[in-house]
């Protein structure tokens, strides 16, 4: 998978890197995510800065929200099915 990280701390126009990863495996009622858009807000410019009040040791991807498809299912996962749109959002997915 693609993915956009910090890291090290700085100016996310400039220290903003585009890497390749291998796509996490997701745990016990986690989802997997093929991501098709993240918000990006001014609380994330200040994570990727390291002024925001929650601090993110890099390397890490400065956005919270992001919209895209069920890619993949941890064990006990029934709400959500292979394929479904979600929007996630602090952490949950909707």
């Amino acid at each position: 998978m693609r993915t956009w990280q910090m890291h090290e701390l700085g100016d996310p126009w400039t220290d903003l890197q585009l890497d390749e990863a291998e796509a996490p495996t997701p745990g016990p009622g986690q989802i997997g995510i093929d991501v098709e858009a993240v918000g990006v807000a001014f609380p994330n410019v200040l994570m990727a800065q390291g002024k925001y009040q929650v601090k993110s040791t890099p390397p890490f991807s400065p956005a919270e929200s992001v919209v895209g498809r069920v890619s993949s299912l941890g064990d006990g996962v029934d709400s959500f099915s292979i394929g479904d749109r979600v929007m996630t959002g602090d952490g949950v997915a909707l």
